[in-house]
């Protein structure tokens, strides 16, 4: 709860923070929820890691034509 009001509220978000959480809801069967926030997170970071963790998500949703469509810069 704490993360997720953190992430609602973009009280201190960093791209690490995101990552967090996005992992803690995908291993707790929310890969919806995780797309929904890594996606946020793709539009306001240019980060290697939210990339990376963008293209997981994918992977475990089986939707590899999104992990064609990141653009690392």
């Amino acid at each position: 709860n704490i993360l997720e009001n953190m992430i609602n509220t973009h009280e201190l978000v960093t791209p690490n923070l995101v990552i967090a959480y996005t992992q803690a809801l995908s291993f707790n069967n929310q890969l919806d929820l995780a797309i929904y926030h890594i996606e946020k997170a793709l539009q306001n970071y240019i980060n290697k890691n939210i990339y990376e963790e963008a293209i997981r998500l994918y992977v475990m949703k089986n939707d590899y034509n999104k992990c064609l469509k990141i653009k690392f810069y």
